[in-house]
């Protein structure tokens, strides 16, 4: 199965993926859209790339995560600004190399 298209559905807060399968043609699947930014954080059990440690913040629709960044907006932010759509090809893709490859 392949990617073809994704997009999020601001008003529903989920994102939309479109593959191709070889038998059955197009697939259009749905995915809750994920929210999550890190920041730093002495106890944060997430590490940067810089060494820091880092705490996780996960909200359910965009409403709560805009309410969150700017809580924690005085701090510097990481992958604040990676788009639910991108976010949810980074984890359904990478699970279905796994299956695939492994």
């Amino acid at each position: 199965m392949s990617y073809v298209d994704a997009w999020w559905d601001r008003d529903k807060d989920v994102v939309k993926v479109v593959e191709r399968d070889a038998k059955k043609g197009r697939i259009y699947q749905e995915y809750p859209a994920k929210f999550v930014f890190y920041y730093p954080d002495q106890k944060g059990k997430y590490k940067s790339i810089y060494g820091e440690n880092l705490s996780k913040v996960s909200c359910r629709n965009n409403k709560d995560f805009q309410k969150e960044l700017r809580i924690h907006g005085d701090r510097r932010l990481f992958e604040s600004d990676i788009k639910p759509a991108f976010r949810c090809l980074e984890d359904t893709i990478s699970v279905l190399m796994h299956q695939n490859f492994m």
